[in-house]
């Protein structure tokens, strides 16, 4: 039963990838396998990191409402722990995945927004459950996007490998952070 809804939970994002597909389909383009994989490996991560943080579903939120007041932590280096540094640890793989597979964003601006984006994203949907939305883990998840796109930039420079797709939407990468978030949302613990 757990397989069925870790299946819904991901649909949005099969979906999407369906319609990705069926356009190549019909411009008669080579479906580009290496980029499928690539993003799905980018999808693996991201339920991971949605497993971690325990992002807030309808369900949360039906049962619960919005919790507001004792649950915010606006206090910069308010708990600096070996959590501080496991979140750094946490985002690096977003900072390498995302201008590894897209070439839109191998600019540290670009990337770095997106991981402040889905940071920002985990942190209001914890209002819906129990996790306390926490200043520090914003700062320290852009931290670690900073530090895994850093690694990218020389792992490329070392060994000049990049994905070579072309994905005509530069929004490609949020596209699927709010898919995968709005799965997750809707179809967890159901």
């Amino acid at each position: 039963m757990e397989y069925v809804i870790s299946f819904f939970m991901y649909s949005p994002c099969v979906i999407y990838q369906l319609m990705l597909i069926v356009r190549y389909v019909k411009q008669e383009k080579k479906c580009p396998l290496n980029y499928f994989i690539m993003v799905n490996i980018f999808l693996l991560y991201l339920y991971m990191i949605f497993d971690v943080t325990g992002i807030g579903t309808l369900k949360d939120l039906m049962n619960n409402g919005v919790r507001y007041m004792n649950i915010i932590n606006i206090r910069p280096f308010d708990s600096i722990g070996i959590g501080f540094f496991l979140n750094i640890i946490m985002f690096m793989p977003f900072g390498f995945l995302v201008p590894f597979i897209w070439r839109e964003y191998r600019y540290i601006v670009k990337t770095v927004a997106v991981g402040a984006i889905f940071s920002l994203l985990i942190e209001i949907s914890q209002l819906f459950n129990y996790r306390v939305t926490d200043i520090d883990d914003f700062m320290t998840n852009i931290f670690g996007t900073v530090i895994g796109y850093l690694i990218w930039k020389t792992f490329t420079q070392v060994f000049k490998v990049h994905i070579k797709v072309e994905i005509k939407n530069k929004w490609e990468p949020l596209t699927y952070i709010i898919l995968a978030i709005t799965g997750i949302f809707l179809f967890y613990k159901l």
